[in-house]
């Protein structure tokens, strides 16, 4: 084990026997991996941002926020975004209801079942 790099096995005790664990030593690889990822993630969501700003001057931070993420998921829920955008689901309410007044976006459907609609003049306003 020692020669591949690998940690050393494990053996535990248990009512029925032993259980002998072998681990793979990738833990640390995929944590760093995880955090990577995290990071590719935001950094891309910061670049949509920024264009989705500037195709549409109009839109504020949060209202190009809302716009991204029903782009990445028409069925998404307020609950969802309030978790995403850390803003208070008062405040995602508002910004819809105003994407809305602007015809930037509508829903379809009922509260469950139904999904956001980003209509054409999206990126006219």
């Amino acid at each position: 084990m020692d020669e591949a790099g690998l940690p050393a096995p494990e053996f535990k005790e248990t009512d029925g026997g032993v259980t002998l664990i072998l681990r793979n030593g990738m833990k640390g690889e995929l944590e760093s991996g995880k955090e990577k990822l995290q990071e590719k993630l935001q950094e891309r969501l910061q670049e949509r941002l920024q264009e989705k700003l500037q195709e549409n001057p109009r839109l504020n931070k949060t209202q190009a926020q809302i716009i991204d993420l029903i782009r990445e998921n028409n069925s998404i829920t307020y609950g969802e975004m309030v978790a995403r955008l850390s803003k208070s689901q008062e405040a995602i309410r508002k910004n819809i209801a105003t994407l809305k007044e602007m015809n930037v976006l509508r829903r379809v459907g009922p509260d469950k079942g139904g999904y956001w609609e980003i209509l054409d003049n999206a990126n006219n306003k």
